[in-house]
């Protein structure tokens, strides 16, 4: 598994074909490579999300690894500012374990979400807890009785947990859970229809409005934006289709 730390201003220009009008948006690139590491454990690694510790600048990378077609485990790893590894730790509950977001909260706890289960469909949503040190507190798994996942992890102003996801294995229904730092679980919320739909990442806002980006399913593959409001009701969303990102050169 290998990282790169940059300092990057992209050049892209964005199209949504279809319209008369193309939106281009283009800005310099210049990258300067700060430093570079690589975690090596004699197995296949996979890094999926990001996380810093405002209070102390520590990074901590989450994914998993392991063999193909023998066993996947959640991975956590911690670096200093100066990508000085830390500790890893790994996690296994018996079957496949997968690591996709991780997210730190206000005391520098450290919580992953991702999917955890035996074979396909029989995957539940996954959330670990560990301390700045690597221990584990506590996990917990959600379970709709059919294909569950969680990629997508964001933390509010009060340290609550909001994971953005996927439910039922047939095309699939977006989801969204929440849970408190202790890994009460307080509700859940989907949104879906004929089609299906994936929550792969999340953000909040100032009042705790949670916005949830995917994709829909239709006759193709549309990006997919959903609000929901600080309860877990639906709001509003929004698509967009045919998105194509056009880097310079091409």
């Amino acid at each position: 598994m290998n990282f790169s730390h940059f300092v990057s201003k992209p050049n892209l220009s964005i199209k949504n074909e279809g319209e008369t009008e193309e939106i281009h948006n283009t800005l310099k690139m210049s990258l300067i490579e700060d430093w570079d590491i690589s975690f090596e454990a004699g197995v296949d690694e996979y890094g999926e999300d990001i996380a810093i510790d405002e209070s102390t600048g520590d990074i901590y990378v989450v994914g998993y690894n392991g063999t193909v077609g023998v066993d996947y485990d959640v991975l956590l790893i911690k670096y200093n500012s100066d990508g000085d590894q830390q500790w890893n730790v790994t996690w296994d509950n018996g079957g496949n374990e997968y690591g996709y977001g991780v997210a730190v909260d206000s005391q520098s706890y450290v919580y992953v979400a991702g999917s955890n289960g035996t074979t396909y469909p029989t995957f539940d949503v996954l959330l670990l807890k560990f301390n700045s040190s690597g221990e584990q507190e506590w996990f917990r798994t959600w379970d709709s009785g059919d294909y569950d996942a969680g990629w997508g992890l964001k933390i509010d102003s009060q340290d609550n947990l909001y994971i953005a996801g996927q439910t039922k294995a047939s095309q699939g229904d977006l989801l969204l859970l929440k849970y408190d730092s202790s890994g009460l679980y307080k509700w859940n919320s989907t949104f879906g229809g004929t089609n299906g739909q994936h929550g792969y990442d999340l953000a909040i806002d100032s009042s705790n409005n949670i916005y949830i980006a995917g994709l829909t399913i239709t006759a193709s593959q549309d990006l997919l934006l959903v609000k929901f409001n600080s309860s877990g009701f639906h709001v509003w969303n929004r698509t967009w289709g045919e998105l194509i990102m056009i880097m310079d050169g091409e």
